[in-house]
């Protein structure tokens, strides 16, 4: 085996990981998951007009302005139907142009959805 071989670019696949999540939406800095457990809700992330939003079922439960530095960590706490109150995180990787690469949802401490673009 040659280490020096031309290896040719292979085309990427984005991929997404979570057994009761559904990606609605997606586009530069923003993401629309739908989870169905281990609680039903749609969140929202975006990342747009130097602001970044986190939306759980509509209503803002992070907000913070990014004039300087856009966050990747994320950390947030939304009300369920239940009247439970659970804790969140979301991880975000970036590219150089802000794309997004990889995008992790955690609720309760476990991770609900990945995604590797």
């Amino acid at each position: 085996m040659n280490p020096y071989a031309f290896i040719p670019k292979t085309e990427s696949k984005s991929s997404h990981f979570g057994d009761f999540a559904t990606r609605l939406g997606a586009g530069f800095l923003f993401r629309q998951i739908e989870l169905t457990g281990p609680v039903p809700v749609t969140l929202t992330y975006n990342g747009w007009w130097f602001r970044q939003r986190i939306l759980v079922d509509q209503q803002v439960v992070f907000q913070c302005i990014s004039w300087m530095k856009i966050r990747n960590r994320l950390e947030f706490e939304f009300t369920a139907a239940d009247g439970q109150i659970h804790p969140g995180q979301i991880e975000i990787d970036f590219s150089k142009g802000l794309r997004i690469q990889r995008f992790r949802i955690w609720i309760d401490g476990f991770i609900v959805y990945d995604e590797v673009v």
